[in-house]
């Protein structure tokens, strides 16, 4: 198989992206399927019959003239009476009815009695039309009674049809190596559902998968050998049985097999070409021999060549047909299922074998299987319509996700990535405008991002027919100032808050610096106290003020946290938190008058070991100048509970050596002993947690030793 290849180029923003188009290849002995639906009309007959009554007594006999009916009776004894019924058109049931006052026998034509009867009594019978019917009784009778007779007029017959169909399914196997063939089924044909006759029978095809059976037409034709069997007859269909995917490069030499008329058509009926001789379209591979780069050439006006496609995806597709022409211009135009969807392409002079791109953008493609058909229109008195090697049909780049700005601590892995139709696409990322070199796929991931890395990132998705671009995305890079976290125990440099920005590492009310460090962010900071001694402070603060410090704490255990504080006028109310966990409660700054300053202390405070975000937080103030100014945080061991032994509760006492542990009212405290303190090994002997500050220990087990060390700590 020779397949068709190029490489398009298209620049962007000074992005230049190569794109790769390749054929896929055609499979074989594909299977398929399809369902016959079988049509027709059922009809059946009914019947309206319409009846008359005819109702008299004893005593007032009487009928319309058209009847005759007898009657006699006397008071008290018998009688009897005859009805002649003239039942009119048709057939149907006749019924006779007598009601009386006293007795009465009702017999039938023969004068077989019905007795006893009760008070009424009543026969039906079959009338034909023209028949003359005699009922004889018996009468015991007053002249309340009376008989009644109904007997059918009329019978109308009444035409009823239903649609009925059936379906039938088949099977079978194309190999295209065996060319076009024909296929065969069985009818299934309707059936009546009310006992009529099936009339006007119709079957119709269906194709369940028609990349494969694009060979054959919709035309069923019946099997001269087996009237219940039908013949699918072999048309059209892609070259090598399966439609050339899009998007993607159509090969021009794979025009659809069927022939002259069908497949194509060439004016001349000639193939001045070296390739699939056997069919008329002019195709060769002369310019660079034996490569598999093919052509369509010597073409004229009236010409057309007809591939299959395969649509992946609905939506919005650009046609880029590849065309030269040695001498003068021609029109030709594109069509997807019989419908011009280029307009004209008009093919100016190239010289010899060059090729130019006649493109028509903003094609909308349904997903599934069409019929692309290249036409050629018309040309002046020259060489002809042009020669084509090949047919580009790419899907209109979009963004159906867009990238989405992200905030991220130091060190830690970043991705972006967009969404696209279609999703095959070339990609060129950007950072702050500027290419980023090797970052040519849908997902761009960092890892150990660092403060360099903040900024904005988009991306460019390209394709033969066309280029979008992303929106911008930032990225926030926030951790601690230079990189480094602040180490407790120890100071907290005030000027060095996390870097990241208004909203993320601080805020400030007032959106503005009123010092002279670190101008780019809002927070108020100066060394003018001591001007460039390295010494600073945050001051200029106000209600709902936060500033982030990055700390790393090298062990566990319970901390004294000191904020050294002032301020000018009246008072204000602050805290900190760790890791968004108020820790302190409220610290209140009195006035302290300018630039002096006041130790506000928190003492037992537990941080664990590692990293850690400390917020100090300015609450209120009075109506004065805002919530004060700050110079150091500084954090520093509270310390280890600590076993007494200058107090009386140190020694024997009731034969146990006992001793007073003092720390801090709910600190856990864990209690050990060793009898060598060169060689240990330390044993624990009790955890127990401070209800207030101390608690007393006693050892039961001291006597078992000639000597014992104790010593107590933290978890």
């Amino acid at each position: 198989m020779k397949i068709h290849r190029r490489r398009v180029a298209t620049a962007l923003l000074l992005a230049t992206v190569a794109l790769n188009l390749s054929f896929t290849a055609f499979a074989q002995n594909q299977n398929f399927s399809w369902t016959v639906t079988g049509t027709g009309t059922e009809t059946w007959y009914g019947q309206n019959v319409t009846y008359a009554s005819k109702t008299a007594s004893v005593s007032a006999w009487a009928f319309n003239p058209s009847d005759t009916e007898y009657l006699t009776a006397g008071a008290g004894g018998q009688g009897t009476y005859s009805v002649n019924l003239n039942a009119g058109p048709g057939t149907g049931n006749c019924s006779a009815t007598v009601s009386y006052g006293t007795t009465i026998i009702f017999q039938d034509a023969v004068g077989n009695g019905n007795n006893p009867p009760s008070k009424s009594d009543s026969g039906t019978f079959q009338a034909v039309a023209g028949q003359t019917y005699t009922l004889n009784a018996s009468i015991f009778a007053d002249a309340s009674s009376s008989i009644e007779v109904t007997v059918p007029q009329s019978v109308q017959t009444i035409t009823n049809t239903a649609t009925r169909t059936a379906t039938m399914n088949g099977n079978g196997v194309v190999n295209p190596s065996d060319g076009q063939k024909s296929v065969s089924g069985f009818y299934a044909p309707p059936q009546p559902q009310n006992g009529g006759a099936i009339s006007g029978v119709s079957y119709s095809l269906t194709w369940n998968n028609p990349n494969v059976v694009m060979f054959f037409s919709d035309t069923l034709t019946t099997n001269t050998t087996n009237p219940n069997a039908f013949v699918i007859a072999a048309t059209s269909g892609p070259y090598g049985g399966i439609a050339q995917p899009i998007p993607g490069h159509i090969c021009i030499e794979r025009f659809d097999t069927g022939g002259e008329g069908i497949a194509y058509h060439s004016p001349d009926g000639t193939n001045h070409g070296d390739f699939r001789l056997s069919d008329n379209v002019s195709v060769t591979d002369q310019e660079v021999a034996d490569t598999g780069y093919y052509k369509v050439f010597w073409t004229a006006p009236g010409e057309w060549v007809k591939y299959s496609i395969s649509v992946a995806q609905s939506g919005y597709y650009s046609i880029i047909v590849w065309a030269g022409k040695i001498d003068g211009a021609s029109t030709n135009h594109v069509e997807i299922d019989g419908v011009n969807v280029t307009g004209q392409l008009t093919i100016q002079n190239t010289g010899s074998w060059n090729y130019q791109p006649l493109r028509k953008d903003g094609v909308y493609l349904t997903s599934g299987y069409h019929v692309l058909k290249l036409v050629m229109d018309g040309c002046g008195p020259d060489w002809g319509n042009g020669n084509f090697n090949g047919i580009d049909v790419a899907m209109i780049p979009q963004i159906t996700q867009q990238p989405v700005p992200q905030i991220a601590r130091l060190n830690s892995n970043v991705t972006f990535s967009v969404g696209t139709s279609p999703a095959t696409l070339a990609y060129q990322w950007f950072f702050n405008s500027n290419q980023i070199a090797g970052a040519t796929n849908s997902v761009l991931t960092f890892s150990s991002i660092q403060y360099s890395n903040s900024g904005f990132y988009m991306v460019a998705c390209t394709n033969l027919a066309g280029a979008v671009v992303s929106t911008n995305a930032q990225l926030i890079v926030t951790g601690p100032y230079l990189g480094i976290p602040q180490t407790v125990p120890g100071h907290i440099r005030v000027e060095r808050f996390d870097v990241g920005g208004e909203g993320i590492s601080y805020r400030s009310p007032d959106g503005t610096n009123h010092g002279d460090f670190r101008p780019s962010d809002n927070v108020s900071v100066t060394d003018q106290e001591l001007a460039n001694t390295g010494f600073y402070k945050i001051f200029w603060t106000a209600p709902g003020e936060w500033i982030d410090y990055t700390i790393n704490a090298t062990h566990s255990g319970y901390y004294s946290i000191i904020l050294s504080a002032g301020k000018i006028d009246g008072a204000s109310t602050n805290h900190i938190s760790i890791d968004g966990t108020n820790v302190t409660g409220q610290l209140t700054i009195a006035n302290t008058g300018s630039w002096a300053y006041q130790l506000l202390r928190k003492d037992g405070v537990y941080i664990s070991r590692g990293s850690h975000v400390l917020t100090l937080a300015m609450d209120g103030c009075g109506p004065d100048w805002g919530n004060g100014n700050f110079d150091d945080i500084n954090v520093v061991d509270y310390g280890d509970p600590q076993i007494q032994t200058n107090n009386a509760s140190f020694g024997l006492r009731a034969n146990r050596f006992g001793f007073t542990v003092a720390g801090m009212s709910n600190q856990v405290v864990v209690i050990e002993a060793c009898t060598n303190l060169s060689n240990g090994p330390w044993l624990p002997l009790q955890t127990n947690t401070l209800q207030t500050n101390s608690f007393d220990f006693y050892d039961a087990s001291w006597t078992n030793y000639s000597r014992r060390f104790y010593r107590t700590h933290l978890p």
